[in-house]
């Protein structure tokens, strides 16, 4: 038999209609939250002090496989570099906020699972930010701001059971709105197979908006009269 998880976790994914880069300083956005998602299983392990993580996707196949010495994170094995630093900076600052989160010799197996391919953009990491915010028992918006960064919208979604309005403030403000726009039958998801890296995107932002607040009200706006 199969061991029960000790803790376990589902979020959907997102997609942001209006206000893309904008929302970072503080424009209104709309966004949804999608059907699919990612979801996180936590099991013991018979190893002490070893965290083994391994990550699946819609396939069933495995697109990474670490461990992690406990409680200091230490990467031991891994099947890919950069993700594996990541998944641990993530951890540690789950850590930082929360002292007694994985401060355990007591091994732990986790598994998550995607239900979209990484390329379609949906949320790969929010998902992931939340789910261990509910883990660790922190606050999701403190645990990104601690981590990869963000207006913190996708997180928003990721707590949602439908459409929202969300606006980047120093405490996060979303709400449940409603959106049956007369073109409802014709939305479609389109995958171009041009899935753009955040950061490099919120850099060229940046770099090219030299005075966002000029701008924020109008696409503020925008967002309104999409509803």
């Amino acid at each position: 038999m199969k061991p029960a998880p000790l803790f376990e976790t589902r979020s959907p994914g997102k997609v942001l209609l209006s206000a893309e880069y904008f929302v970072l300083d503080g424009a209104l956005a709309l966004a949804l939250p999608c059907q699919l998602g990612q979801s996180l299983k936590v099991f013991p392990l018979h190893e002490e002090s070893l965290l083994h993580w391994e990550s699946y996707d819609p396939a069933g196949g495995r697109w990474f496989e670490g461990r992690f010495r406990l409680p200091d994170l230490k990467p031991l094995a891994f099947t890919d570099a950069p993700t594996a630093e990541r998944l641990r900076a993530l951890l540690q600052a789950a850590q930082t906020l929360q002292p007694a989160f994985l401060q355990t010799r007591r091994g732990r197996r986790v598994r998550t699972e995607l239900e979209f391919p990484l390329d379609w953009g949906l949320g790969s990491s929010s998902t992931l930010v939340a789910a261990l915010a509910r883990w660790a028992g922190v606050s999701p918006f403190a645990l990104l701001e601690k981590s990869f960064g963000g207006s913190g919208y996708d997180l928003a979604c990721a707590e949602a059971d439908g459409p929202i309005l969300f606006q980047r403030t120093p405490e996060p403000w979303f709400e449940r709105v409603s959106f049956h726009p007369p073109f409802r039958d014709r939305l479609f998801f389109l995958h171009l197979g041009r899935k753009q890296d955040s950061r490099q995107g919120i850099a060229r932002y940046r770099k090219r908006v030299a005075h966002p607040e000029q701008w924020t009200p109008r696409f503020s706006s925008l967002t309104r009269q999409l509803l």
